[in-house]
């Protein structure tokens, strides 16, 4: 209305110049009947051209708001597709007879670690020593260099000898660097659960990279974390009373353990998770039963990786276009297209707009905003 307001006051100003000036000038009367003519046919052109340029533009802005919907759109469908099969995997994961197996045979192993070992009080005592010289060496100048906080080794060395076992053969005394210990397919130690990680861990490590987890877990009642495929620092601790039983995961851990049925799934939203350096991680979780009675519970760690890559497509976009996900603190759930290499902005890009506000209260539409880079 103020556009087609502002063209009539345009062309009536234009035409009323126009008619003082033929008014005022010694004009013949025909050459003042020309000069109207002409008057009129210039303002109708210059409405014309209003008018087609108007149109034009917001031609161009209907389809800029059609494609930045449609792209809106298909950014939901990916992500709600890729919770689908992420919630759908666990789910039937939980309920494969390998995975049972695994979790019965594990478990029990566990339970019978510290007696089939047969360590002496030296041998014992070496295995401290050795977890502990990988947390003093190796964990904490890592997470000190991610800006995390060290709490000392004394605070996430296991509380249980079977822990401390573990930990050492998988782990201090692992051949392969950190993000590499999966390659060992087992420890050397002539025991029960090195013949299960033996006959179980390549088969879990397949699916694992097949379908980009960034690590799977296998758990008993007790909490115990009795299998994982990385061996981070969590691997043999227990979540219910160990040093992650605060964090997400541990959360999933309870839920998973304390559920009625098989086919339940759990899940948590990102967090900095300390085995992983402070990386944001995830978690979703399911029971698993035999004969229904429960023996224990799977977990996934997702990867960031996978809806990073949904989310930082830019076809369509332009030069400062982006799509993100926020949680209600307004906060990112996964990184901007813009990040630095190697920086997260995840839990750090705090993003607060009139369109994020009416998002999180539900709504749907376009709005014109600035953006936190002032576009």
């Amino acid at each position: 209305m103020l556009f087609w307001t502002g063209i009539a006051l345009t062309l009536a100003l234009i035409a009323l110049t126009g008619l003082a000036f033929v008014l005022r000038n010694r004009l013949t009367l025909r050459n003042k009947i020309v000069a109207l003519g002409l008057l009129i046919g210039l303002s109708a052109t210059l409405a014309v051209g209003s008018i087609a340029t108007w149109r034009s533009g917001q031609a161009l802005h209907d389809n800029e708001l059609s494609t930045l919907s449609a792209i809106r759109d298909g950014r939901k469908s990916q992500i709600e597709d890729y919770f689908v099969t992420i919630h759908e995997q666990v789910y039937n994961f939980a309920q494969n007879q390998m995975v049972e197996d695994a979790t019965r045979d594990f478990s029990q192993a566990f339970a019978n670690l510290a007696e089939e070992s047969k360590l002496d009080a030296s041998d014992t005592s070496a295995v401290y020593s050795t977890v502990r010289g990988y947390y003093t060496s190796e964990f904490g100048p890592r997470l000190k260099a991610a800006g995390q906080s060290d709490r000392g080794a004394q605070s996430y060395i296991p509380q249980s000898a079977a822990g401390r076992i573990l930990q050492s053969w998988y782990i201090s005394e692992n051949p392969n660097p950190v993000g590499s210990k999966l390659d060992l397919d087992r420890a050397p130690q002539a025991v029960a659960y090195n013949d299960h990680h033996g006959k179980y861990h390549p088969q879990i490590r397949r699916f694992l990279k097949s379908f980009g987890y960034y690590d799977i877990f296998l758990f008993d009642t007790q909490g115990n974390l009795v299998y994982s495929v990385f061996k981070e620092t969590d691997y043999a601790t227990n979540f219910l009373t160990g040093p992650y039983k605060d964090t997400n995961f541990g959360s999933v851990v309870r839920q998973a353990l304390g559920a009625s049925q098989a086919g339940e799934v759990f899940i948590e939203d990102f967090k900095p998770y300390e085995p992983s350096y402070g990386s944001p991680a995830s978690f979703i979780g399911s029971p698993v039963f035999e004969e229904g009675k429960l023996i224990g519970a799977v977990v996934f760690q997702m990867p960031v990786d996978k809806i990073n890559g949904i989310m930082q497509q830019s076809a369509g976009l332009g030069e400062t276009g982006e799509t993100y996900l926020l949680a209600d603190d307004h906060r990112m759930r996964s990184n901007s297209r813009f990040s630095e290499e190697g920086q997260s902005s995840i839990f750090v890009e705090e993003v607060k707009n009139e369109a994020v506000d009416a998002a999180l209260a539900g709504e749907s539409g376009v709005q014109t905003v600035v953006d936190r880079h002032g576009h």
